[in-house]
């Protein structure tokens, strides 16, 4: 018998004994129900109370089962070792995070999957601003690994339909946290999706681990992040610039600074319009930008606001506040070491879309042949450059009713990131070109919390001429 032969009738009987009969035996991938007694089933609100009770990671000791279902997916990359469930699959209370060694999730883990969770040996805690469930480690919440995680996670054969949450912005809060929900109309900040430089999700010069970006309500002018990790798919993907739904995972940043949205996919993104609702655009006439600067020394108008104790005051000298959308930020009155300045900064306010105008009182020109306007600005945890300075000749108490020019020689300074800067001054700004016997100067901020809220102060605002 040559060798040939030898292998023929080898590999003859290796395949009789893999094969029983003429019927191949298909995997088994459907699901049972686990027999889990009903008396020793939870909530996830019941899990996170052990945490709240403590205020400190806690070990479950109890043989319990935690009942959930499954609302986050890996398959974009905007999730890493991370399962939500949340307790119902449509108007949910509550959401939980368990921490998990395997990526991807999703093939074992689709959305809407009823799953229990085995509770004994486990911990309970509170990391990034999200109670989470896993193993222990350093005194954190650690992965459950990869061999154990039959062990602690019961899939079952239910798939329900997650039905997002219709929720605004105003009504975030701790209950909702780890839930799936929809945000109607709702758009991008105008700011981050510009003609000239629309931004991708998460693909930035300034993107390290997210890319954050501003969702603003057009019902409540509140707005929020939408968070995107630097390794999802689809990071460079420019952002839709209409409005409608968004629908995702509501959380805290990584480090619980504020809410933030996470997606599944972009797919959850259904802006079914290109209408807006931005800010009314004020028409500005020309720059205002004279060639020659004559030796101006006489003062004719004087604001280094020292004899004010508060912003009312100042508007009953004649200064104007105005707001063109109604927000929680304003100019006010600050003092620093003896100084008193005008300040006003976004930070904080949850104001989606900011457009506050600081109006002089009128200035008399009508004996001066050439003037300059001088001022100073402090700019101080700068995250752009959001103001800017006009000068009209007819304003009547409404600014879309008066005619305004930019001044192109303004510079505004720019400042620190996470810091407070210096005065700067900001002129002499030649106007002598601008041809009126009156004057008011405006000091327009615009901006939108979280991305435009650098904060200024104003100070020695001067108008000298001859």
């Amino acid at each position: 018998m040559n060798l040939t032969k030898l292998t023929f009738l080898f590999l003859s009987l290796v395949l009789q004994g893999c094969i029983v009969n003429d019927d191949f035996e298909i995997p088994n991938t459907e699901f049972e129900d686990p027999n889990i007694p009903q008396s020793k089933i939870t909530d996830i609100d019941a899990v996170k109370g052990l945490y709240f009770q403590n205020m400190a990671i806690t070990q479950i000791q109890s043989e319990m089962y935690m009942e959930g279902y499954v609302i986050s997916s890996d398959a974009g990359g905007n999730f890493f070792k991370q399962l939500i469930l949340q307790d119902k699959p449509e108007n949910p209370t509550c959401g939980i995070v368990i921490e998990i060694d395997l990526n991807p999730l999703y093939t074992y883990f689709d959305i809407g999957r009823k799953v229990y969770v085995k509770l004994q040996g486990l911990y309970v805690g509170l990391e990034n601003g999200v109670v989470k469930l896993g193993k222990s480690e350093n005194n954190g919440i650690a992965r459950i690994s990869f061999s154990e995680l039959d062990n602690y996670i019961l899939r079952t054969p239910t798939i329900a339909n997650i039905t997002p949450k219709d929720l605004n912005i105003t009504q975030f809060s701790e209950e909702f946290e780890n839930t799936f929900v929809r945000l109607s109309n709702v758009q991008f900040n105008r700011f981050e999706i510009s003609e000239e430089n629309p931004k991708s999700f998460a693909s930035e010069d300034g993107d390290q681990f997210d890319g954050e970006r501003v969702l603003e309500s057009c019902l409540t002018n509140s707005a929020t992040i939408l968070s995107t990790s630097t390794f999802s798919n689809f990071k460079s993907l420019k952002l839709p610039s209409g409005k409608g739904t968004v629908d995702g995972i509501l959380t805290r940043d990584f480090y619980d600074d504020f809410y933030t949205i996470y997606l599944n996919t972009p797919e959850d993104i259904n802006f079914n319009t290109t209408e807006r609702c931005d800010p009314v655009n004020i028409p500005l006439s020309s720059n205002i930008d004279c060639d020659d600067l004559g030796n101006n020394s006489d003062l004719i108008f004087s604001e280094i606001f020292d004899r004010f104790n508060n912003i009312t005051q100042l508007i009953n000298a004649g200064w104007s506040n105005i707001s063109l959308i109604p927000s929680n930020t304003k100019y006010t009155l600050a003092r620093f070491s003896g100084n008193t300045y005008v300040q006003i900064t976004g930070y904080n306010s949850s104001d989606a879309n900011i457009d506050n105008w600081l109006v002089s009182p009128p200035i008399d020109l009508s004996d001066v042949e050439e003037f300059q306007l001088n001022l100073q600005i402090q700019s101080s945890y700068d995250n752009g450059k959001i103001m800017s300075v006009l000068i009209s000749n007819d304003f009547d108490g409404t600014v879309e009713n008066s005619t305004w020019h930019n001044l192109a020689d303004a510079l505004i300074p720019s400042g620190p990131a996470t810091s407070f800067g210096e005065f700067i001054d900001v002129g002499p700004i030649n106007l002598s070109c601008f041809n009126s016997n009156q004057l008011f100067i405006a000091i327009r901020y615009q901006g939108s919390d979280p991305s435009g809220t650098t904060r200024y102060h104003i100070d020695n605002i001067e108008v000298r001429g001859k």
